[in-house]
């Protein structure tokens, strides 16, 4: 089962990813969480209730690992208007 996360400082200082002030919180708007899949992690909502749901990169197509599976994500208004993005972190894929 996933696990969420604080933005760690592992995203902290790469090129083009969080800014500082968003280096210790919690939660992210939709916008901070893409950086985030863009610097090689994996974000998903807290109002999500499938918990191992996440949200990366698959060969540059921004995608949703669900049941299992990836498949290409076609983000919701809902998704893009949420303050409730996390970090992902499990240690598998």
């Amino acid at each position: 089962m996933g696990e969420f996360t604080d933005v760690s400082d592992k995203y902290h200082g790469i090129a083009g990813g969080l800014p500082e002030k968003e280096s210790t919180e919690k939660e992210m708007d939709f916008f901070t969480a893409l950086k985030v899949v863009a610097n090689g992690g994996r974000v998903a909502r807290v109002e999500w209730e499938d918990k191992v749901a996440y949200v990366s990169m698959k060969a540059a197509i921004l995608s949703i690992k669900r049941d299992g599976k990836f498949n290409g994500w076609m983000v919701s208004e809902d998704d893009l208007e949420a303050k409730d993005w996390r970090i992902w972190v499990n240690g598998r894929d």
